[in-house]
């Protein structure tokens, strides 16, 4: 579990964000989040899929797969509906 501060991105990148990231390029509602703030990029290396910065969320299905990544200016209140699809369809048969 993970319950305390840790690197998104960069070298020293906590292995469950880079799979997140890499599952999960860019933000759904965002594409192009990681440009438009460049000043506030303090990592290396810099990628494309980096997190572009905090309150940027992932939904994970029961199965663990990555289903969508919003950015930060996605309002939390609004995945409320990509939540209950991924509820409706049940337990999965893996």
């Amino acid at each position: 579990m993970l319950f305390e501060k840790c690197e998104v991105n960069g070298e020293k990148a906590h292995p469950l964000f880079a799979f997140l990231r890499e599952a999960l390029p860019t933000p759904s509602d965002d594409a192009t989040a990681l440009m438009t703030d460049p000043k506030f990029i303090t990592w290396s290396p810099v990628c494309r899929n980096d997190v572009a910065w905090n309150f940027e969320k992932f939904l994970v299905g029961p199965d663990g797969v990555p289903v969508r990544r919003y950015s930060r200016r996605f309002l939390t209140i609004d995945i409320e509906p990509d939540i209950e699809a991924l509820l409706s369809q049940g337990p999965s048969c893996a």
